[in-house]
């Protein structure tokens, strides 16, 4: 279940059904990565692939 809510979440994200400043988005990311990473049964090179992504995150 809490696989899932993580899921849309990345998605709702990605699709920017709400808009975020940049800032909020890559915390927003790391906050993410950071449940992810601790959820058993997440693939652990989507996780990975997930951190690369939101390290290319230009920040303020």
């Amino acid at each position: 279940m809490l696989h899932r809510k993580y899921e849309e979440a990345i998605h709702y994200v990605y699709a920017q059904k709400f808009e975020l400043d940049i800032d909020s988005y890559y915390r927003l990311g790391m906050w993410l990565y950071g449940k992810l990473k601790n959820v058993s049964g997440v693939d652990a090179g989507m996780v990975k692939e997930f951190l690369k992504q939101i390290e290319k995150c230009p920040r303020q």
